[in-house]
């Protein structure tokens, strides 16, 4: 589904602020099964692993795992950049 889906990223991005936990939990679920495709959406994901609901938090890290786990040598530097903000998240959780 990746490439055909990419065009939906940057809306995809835009509902990871949207007013509606729901909405950003979804979002970040979807962007997490466009793989590659939604490289773009790793920095708003990241800040999403600080959102005030769990769900949305959940589902941030979640995609962000599924992503880092898929990305080629050429993504390298995102991937660990990825992974060390998901260890920095969960080694700060209560």
């Amino acid at each position: 589904m990746g490439s055909v889906a990419a065009p939906a990223v940057p809306a995809l991005i835009r509902a990871l602020s949207d007013s509606s936990p729901d909405v950003r939990a979804e979002a970040a679920e979807a962007l997490g099964s466009l793989g590659r495709a939604a490289r773009a959406a790793v920095p708003s994901l990241i800040s999403a692993l600080g959102d005030a609901h769990p769900k949305v938090r959940s589902e941030a890290a979640e995609a962000l795992e599924k992503m880092a786990m898929n990305w080629g040598e050429g993504d390298l530097l995102l991937r660990n950049q990825t992974l060390e903000s998901l260890k920095l998240r969960r080694s700060s959780a209560p």
